[in-house]
């Protein structure tokens, strides 16, 4: 192999407009650094509403907060331990809220008011 070929290889190994899928997927850390720290604001906020304000905004913001998770998880941003506890933590604000309303109906039931 000549030194003009490895020269060749190694421009075509780094082409910038090659779209093969290993130089087309994000570089680690490349993402947004918010959307991380936006989910795990959200996941916490829902679970202080559904605990003292409406289970229906705890939903929302739940829903919210696993979507800027996922989001940011896609976008290889920094920080995905936060984006990773913002979607635990908005499942679990989504879930317990339910639960909290199955429950509410079961005693309305119970007592004869539904």
């Amino acid at each position: 192999m000549s030194q003009e070929d490895i020269k060749q290889s190694i421009h075509d190994a780094f082409d910038e407009d090659d779209p093969s899928p290993a130089k087309r997927a994000p570089k680690p850390g490349s993402g947004n650094p918010g959307l991380p720290v936006a989910s795990l604001i959200f996941a916490v906020a829902g679970a202080i509403l559904g605990g003292y304000v409406s289970w229906i905004l705890s939903v929302i913001a739940g829903i919210v907060a696993i979507v800027l998770g996922v989001v940011a998880r896609k976008q290889a941003s920094p920080r995905l331990g936060l984006a990773l506890a913002g979607i635990a933590i908005g499942v679990l604000c989504i879930l317990s809220s339910l639960a909290l309303v199955g429950i509410y109906l079961f005693k309305l039931k119970d007592m004869g008011l539904l």
